[in-house]
């Protein structure tokens, strides 16, 4: 049973004192410059709230829903997520570099700038989202959904084969030629991405 937590008074305690955040419902409520590296955090939704400053590098979040917050720039690097789903969020800057997302979902989400450089992502759906000039740099994509735009996002040397990108835009994305192998676009796709490859069809 979820019990209702504010992110100002009770988070910071709990993982000061070495405990894990779990089974807590958070409405609202700004975790202003909040360090939450290597803190452990399941079963929790988040409502309502921002996160200005904040770090979750190398944590471990399971069931964990974020809604309508406002994440920008926030620090995932190297942390672990299980089953996480962000609805109607903003991203912005936010850096999810080396992490490793199972089965999470970006639903509604604005990704501007937001950085997934060398992340792994298996059973992940980005739908429905904004990730323009989004970093996808060495990503491994494992069994992923994509519906999403991806105008000017650089998926240079991401791992593509068996990757669906016929329902994105792709708009000025990078990509590498020799890591095109398996990928499944539409052909006026092909033609662009041929075209942003320098590649001289006739």
């Amino acid at each position: 049973m979820m019990q209702e937590l504010s992110l100002e008074r009770d988070v910071m305690p709990l993982v000061a004192d070495g405990y894990d955040v779990k089974n807590a419902l958070f409405q609202g409520g700004v975790a202003d410059g909040l360090n939450l590296e290597n803190a452990g955090i399941e079963n929790c939704d988040f409502s309502g709230c921002r996160f200005p400053g904040c770090s979750f590098a190398r944590a471990t979040l399971h069931d964990v829903n974020f809604v309508s917050c406002d994440l920008s720039g926030v620090n995932f690097r190297d942390a672990g997520l299980k089953n996480v789903s962000f609805t109607n969020c903003k991203l912005t800057g936010a850096a999810f570099l080396d992490a490793l997302l199972t089965g999470c979902v970006f639903c509604g989400c604005q990704g501007r700038y937001s950085n997934f450089a060398k992340a792994r992502l298996r059973d992940c759906d980005l739908v429905e989202s904004a990730f323009p000039e989004a970093s996808f740099f060495e990503v491994r994509f494992q069994k992923c959904r994509l519906a999403s735009d991806l105008s000017r996002a650089d998926l240079s040397h991401a791992e593509l084969r068996g990757v669906d990108l016929r329902a994105c835009t792709l708009d000025g994305t990078i990509f590498t030629l020799t890591k095109l192998q398996g990928l499944i676009v539409t052909r006026d796709q092909a033609s662009a991405i041929a075209a942003i490859l320098g590649l001289d069809i006739r």
